[in-house]
C-alpha cells in the first residue's frame, strides 16, 4: 500500500505543479459561500507551496470578513495552529513553508483547510506521507475539515489506512463535494 501511495503522490504532485493557479478565483468564491466558512470565527489555513491551491487570496478575504486566522507550524510535538494577522508577517518554517511564530491557539477550531495530493468524494485524503494533519485532526476539536483542490485531484479511489482522517467537504474550481464523513447519505455535488 505504501508503494501505491508513493506512486500516486509523485504523479499527482507533478500534475499539481502543471495546473497551479487554474480556476483559483472560482474555487475561492465557492469556499467563501460555504455555510461553514460564513459562520467560522477561527480558521486554520495552510500557506500554499509546491503547486497547492493558492491560499493568500483566501486568507485576505477571510480576514476582511473578521475571521481569526492561523497557519500550521511544525513542532517536535506535531502541527499546531499559529495565529497571524498579516500574510507579510509569516516566516519560513520547517521545509521552508510559511508559518507564524506566535503562540499556538488552544481549543477548538471552526474550520481546518487541509492540503492534500489527492481526495475522493467519500472524503479520503492522500497527503505527503508524514501524517502531521492526521494527528492534528485526531487530537483537535474541529467543526469542519475542508479540502481545497484542483479538479484532477479528486479521484474515485485512493489507498487509505486506519489513521487517515477524512474530509467533510472538498471544494474544486467546478464543484463542492459534501462527503460521507458529513452524512451517511450519498455525496452531494453542486
Amino acid at each position: 500500500m505504501r508503494e501505491d501511495k508513493a506512486v500516486l503522490r509523485a504523479q499527482l504532485t507533478a500534475m499539481r505543479r502543471d495546473h497551479a493557479g487554474l480556476g483559483e478565483p472560482d474555487l475561492r468564491a465557492r469556499v467563501l459561500e460555504l455555510p461553514e466558512i460564513k459562520s467560522a470565527r477561527r480558521v486554520l489555513l495552510y500557506a500554499a507551496t509546491r503547486g497547492e491551491v493558492p491560499t493568500e487570496p483566501l486568507a485576505q478575504a477571510l480576514r476582511a470578513n473578521g475571521v481569526s486566522l492561523a497557519v500550521p507550524r511544525i513542532t517536535p510535538d506535531g502541527l499546531v495552529a499559529a495565529p497571524f494577522h498579516r500574510w507579510d508577517d509569516l516566516v519560513p518554517g520547517a521545509f521552508r513553508i510559511l508559518t507564524s511564530d506566535a503562540p499556538a491557539w488552544q481549543g477548538a477550531i471552526d474550520v481546518v483547510v487541509v492540503p492534500g495530493v489527492g481526495f475522493t468524494p467519500r472524503g479520503d485524503r492522500l497527503g505527503l506521507g508524514r501524517g502531521d494533519y492526521d494527528r492534528l485532526l485526531a487530537r483537535t476539536p474541529v467543526s469542519c475539515k475542508l479540502a481545497i483542490a484542483w479538479d484532477f485531484q479528486v479521484l474515485d479511489d485512493l489507498p487509505t489506512e486506519a489513521h487517515d482522517q477524512r474530509m467533510d467537504v472538498i471544494v474544486t474550481p467546478t464543484r463542492t463535494v459534501r462527503t460521507n464523513a458529513v452524512s451517511t447519505a450519498s455525496s452531494a455535488t453542486s
